[in-house]
């Protein structure tokens, strides 16, 4: 019995899948966030989106008498749910492109009735 063509073939399997999960690995750790952007990212920044998104939240309402005739939905994307999904959705320590990886994810968690779900 030929033994050697089975054990050829499972080694190649074993060789790619392990290469494809160092490689996962790699990546992995290269889009981890240090443990300092994590730390800033924690405290002062979350706050500070807090308090943008209920400033956001006035400032809409202040200017909605201006904004019911032309585009309501552009005027509370940017000042509620923009503050709002970076404050509460995005994960810690990511600042760039964190949007993008959030709809490839498909994790936005937008109302169904918003005006991105909409417009797509």
């Amino acid at each position: 019995m030929n033994i050697w063509k089975p054990l050829f073939i499972s080694l190649l399997l074993i060789g790619i899948v392990g290469n494809t999960c160092m490689v996962q690995a790699v990546e992995d750790k290269q889009n981890r966030p240090s443990g300092t952007l994590v730390a800033i990212d924690a405290i002062p920044v979350r706050i500070a989106g807090l308090a943008v998104t209920v400033v956001g939240g006035a400032v809409f309402v202040v200017s909605l008498p201006f904004t019911v005739f032309t585009d309501v939905g552009t005027a509370w994307d940017a000042l509620v749910v923009d503050p709002f999904l970076f404050t509460f959705v995005r994960p810690l320590g990511q600042f760039y492109e964190w949007r993008s990886r959030l709809e490839e994810n498909g994790a936005t968690d937008e109302p169904e009735g918003s005006t991105r779900a909409q417009m797509e």
